[in-house]
């Protein structure tokens, strides 16, 4: 239990996840630019924390770094 929670509170996943969750809400902004078509049309709702941490789940489960025992 203690290599797990060394490997998975480092800094380099939780940049890896907040580098992951703004990609997915950039993503998710682009889409609707394309879909309105309009920049004055762009809404910042309230449920977004779904797509965010969608996009951290994603990167830190394909950039983590496994934590080894020396």
């Amino acid at each position: 239990m203690m290599n797990f929670i060394k490997g998975a509170f480092t800094i380099r996943n939780f940049i890896i996840s907040v580098l992951g969750g703004s990609a997915m809400l950039l993503l998710m902004f682009i889409i609707q630019l394309v879909m309105r078509g309009s920049w004055n049309l762009l809404s910042w709702d309230n449920d977004l924390i779904f797509p965010f941490i969608l996009g951290a789940v994603l990167a830190v489960s394909t950039f983590e770094k496994r934590f080894q025992k020396k």
